[in-house]
């Protein structure tokens, strides 16, 4: 009896932590803290690539500006029959 007391305890451990670990997994922060100073640690490429941009003569092209038109209304020809059907709702 005091076996299986032990048993039930320890398997009611194992959950609760599950039961802990899973809430902590859902409602902690899910971005990591990084400190200021290891932002800039691993970006070699980038830096690389802002000094060819810099080294090169860059030419700049300028594109006219368009206005978008506006598409007309297309309306129903006048020789079409109309009719009007008015529905009536109950009160």
């Amino acid at each position: 009896m005091r076996e299986k007391i032990a048993q039930k305890d320890n398997y009611l451990q194992i959950l609760e932590e599950k039961l802990r670990l899973m809430l902590a997994k859902t409602f902690s922060p899910s971005s990591e803290k990084v400190s200021p100073d290891q932002r800039g640690l691993f970006n070699e490429a980038e830096d690389e690539v802002a000094q060819d941009l810099e080294a090169e003569d860059t030419e700049t092209t300028v594109v006219a500006s368009h206005q978008r038109s506006k598409k007309p209304l297309v309306s129903i020809p006048d020789e079409l029959p109309r009719e009007d059907i008015i529905h009536d709702i109950p009160e």
